[in-house]
């Protein structure tokens, strides 16, 4: 009994240091959740605001990226800007951490193969659409207790992602900006003119020689439409005179008064566009067709736009800043001369090109810094910046293309082409004739407000084309080198044979007989800017505006022409006149006949009708996105459509169509 005693004591020995072990495990155990747990949250704390501050810094750090106000940063620079704060917010995390970069929806930035682009140290740079950055840290550290029951390192993991998103503008369509000019948006030829969103027109037309009134009111000619053409406008046309900008007889069809400044009924009865012009339709020559939704006049006038004020963004002017729109690496633009054509295709870098482009053959593709061209846009490749300093003309053949995405193409002399600007030929040279960028020549017979007549005189002045043109120019005429490139008289609209060229000025052609579809950057400092006029060269856009030309051309972006001096106001004393100096007569001449003779700022759409080119223009012209321009024309028999709905882009001071009308 004694042994069993002894055995039976022995046995309860052991289940005694059994359970004193066990209930050692769980105390420590909660003292391990209790102080490990504690610091846990802790580092998690603290890892969550790396996570988030680092996010935030390397959004910061490709800001300029997003919002294209500067040049890249490398992938390292990205990388040490998240780095350094993950330092100073969680020391656990060390490097163990990854980050992807983001566009401006927050979606992750993938490659052609689908891989993510990755925040690395490395000497490359970020995407050019990366608008954000996404943190994932995971820290870890060795406990305080756990070790005791062989936990020797604990770890969490927190994410977070920072993104900007420049935001779009309304729908505008047409801004012009000259501040005198009647027919500031001309509709003419025979051809169709559609406009999708707002025409703001800037004219006070002070110098307006057609103003009549009707029915009480005055009509001063800013926006026309003639020689058989069509203009529908849908949407709303903005102005900033008193009076009704059409003709006279461009009043609202439902009433025998001028039309009223309302709003539109949500649901009218009849569609969009609501108001027809009384004198639209006939025969001949007086078959115009007018339409519109409504009318807002007694807008303010406003100045350019996209110019560059401080603290109020704008667009920089790339000849007077020639570090903006560079590729990645680069100090100032690589100079470039065009290329030889590789299996009937040129393809053209981003750079400046000093002498003059012309391109008659073959095929055309714009590159981005990334060195190839990318039918869909791209958006991880920098854009393409081309400075053409002494202008461009594409007039490429039937069956060619012409094609450049996530580029910006600026201009600024014009081109010297014959019946652009007077010069002459000597064997296959054309020569521009006069100094500047040679003035369009007037018409005979043109007068001023006063009567007296108008003068070709100044600098640069106008002159006439001379010589013999090889191919493929001679070809565009049919009476003789050039000689049907005339002017016509104003008072019997006879053909004025002392004058061969007149000169339209033209800094950039678009045209020929192919395709031509160009795309504005999506990032970067000129993002949605397809093309660009240098502001100190007066110079004029032709699309499909070349004799001949009859080619579909496409724009995808902000058309931007704002080179007239002093937005058309006249010089007085060598300076800009204002509404309270205004010189009179009238310093300026204009004419009802054909387009609307100007030194630059014009955006030309076809050609023919009027002017006396034995060959119109035809094709088709669509330009997706606002154009800020100083006139806006068109002529031939071209189909030209508008669309301010397409890109919409921030205008400042110009009130969007989705906005309520200003009662005048």
């Amino acid at each position: 009994m004694t042994r069993r005693r002894r055995q039976r004591r022995a046995r309860q020995r052991g289940q005694v240091v059994v359970l004193f072990a066990l209930g050692a495990f769980v105390v420590v155990a909660m003292v391990a959740v209790a102080v490990d747990g504690g610091y846990g949250m802790v580092q998690m704390r603290r890892a969550q605001n790396a996570a988030d501050f680092a996010a935030v810094a390397g959004t910061s750090a490709v800001k300029g990226v997003c919002q294209g106000t500067a040049q890249p940063p490398t992938n390292a620079a990205v990388f040490n800007a998240v780095q350094d704060v993950i330092d100073q917010n969680s020391a656990a995390v060390s490097s163990s951490w990854s980050g992807v970069y983001l566009d401006k929806t927050g979606a992750t930035i993938t490659n052609a193969q689908g891989a993510a682009y990755a925040v690395t140290d490395t000497a490359d740079y970020p995407p050019a659409n990366a608008c954000g950055v996404s943190v994932r840290v995971q820290p870890s550290w060795q406990p305080f207790v756990a070790q005791v029951v062989g936990v020797h390192s604990l770890s969490s993991a927190a994410s977070a992602k920072s993104v900007l998103n420049p935001g779009n503008g309304q729908s505008v369509a047409i801004v012009a900006l000259n501040q005198v000019m009647p027919h500031e948006v001309l509709g003419g030829g025979t051809g169709s003119f559609n406009v999708y969103g707002t025409i703001f027109a800037n004219s006070t037309v002070p110098y307006g020689p057609w103003n009549q009134s009707h029915n009480g009111a005055t009509y001063d000619d800013v926006v026309d439409a003639k020689d058989s053409s069509n203009l529908i406008l849908h949407g709303v046309m903005e102005t900033t005179g008193g009076n009704w900008p059409l003709d006279w007889c461009f009043s609202d069809s439902t009433s025998p008064t001028p039309p009223y400044n309302n709003t539109p009924p949500k649901y009218p009865p009849t569609p969009d566009p609501y108001n027809t012009a009384v004198c639209s339709g006939g025969t001949g020559s007086q078959s115009v067709t007018l339409k519109y939704d409504q009318i807002v006049n007694k807008q303010s006038q406003i100045s350019d736009p996209l110019m560059p004020v401080a603290g109020a963004g704008g667009v920089p002017d790339p000849f007077a800043d020639k570090t903006q729109g560079l590729c990645p690496g680069e100090t100032a633009p690589t100079a470039r001369t065009v290329p030889a054509a590789v299996n009937g295709t040129i393809v053209l870098q981003p750079g400046e090109y000093s002498s003059p482009v012309v391109v008659t053959a073959g095929n055309v593709q714009f590159a981005d810094c990334s060195g190839v061209y990318d039918p869909n846009g791209g958006g991880s490749a920098y854009p393409g910046t081309f400075r053409f300093d002494g202008g461009l003309a594409i007039l490429t053949p039937s069956g060619s293309t012409v094609q450049g995405a996530n580029v910006m193409i600026a201009t600024a002399s014009p081109v010297p082409l014959p019946a652009n600007v007077p010069g002459s030929w000597s064997g296959s040279a054309f020569t521009a004739s006069g100094s500047g960028n040679g003035a369009p020549c007037y018409p005979s017979g043109v007068t001023t407000s006063s009567g007296t007549a108008e003068t070709d005189s100044g600098s640069p002045t106008c002159g006439g084309t001379t010589g013999s043109a090889p191919a493929p120019f001679g070809s565009l005429f049919s009476s003789g080198p050039f000689k049907g490139v005339v002017s016509y008289n104003q008072s019997t609209f006879n053909k004025d044979s002392t004058q061969y060229g007149k000169g339209t000025n033209f800094s950039l052609i678009l045209g020929g007989q192919g395709a031509v579809t160009l795309s504005a950057p999506s990032t970067g400092v000129y993002r949605d800017i397809a093309l660009f006029q240098d502001r100190s060269t007066s110079g004029n856009f032709g699309l499909d505006a070349y004799p001949g030309d009859r080619a579909a051309v496409t724009v995808n972006g902000v058309v931007y022409n704002a080179s007239l001096p002093c937005n058309g106001m006249p010089m007085v004393g060598g300076a800009c006149s204002t509404v309270n100096n205004l010189p009179q007569p009238n310093p300026f001449a204009y004419w009802d006949v054909g387009i609307v003779f100007s030194a630059g700022g014009m955006l030309q759409a076809g050609v023919g009708t009027g002017t006396g080119y034995p060959k119109t223009s035809a094709g088709t012209v669509t330009i997706n996105g606002p154009c800020v321009v100083e006139d806006f024309n068109t002529d031939g028999t071209t189909t030209i459509t508008i669309d301010g709905t397409q890109n919409p882009y921030n205008l400042p001071g110009v009130m969007g169509s989705g906005n309520p009308p200003i009662v005048g």
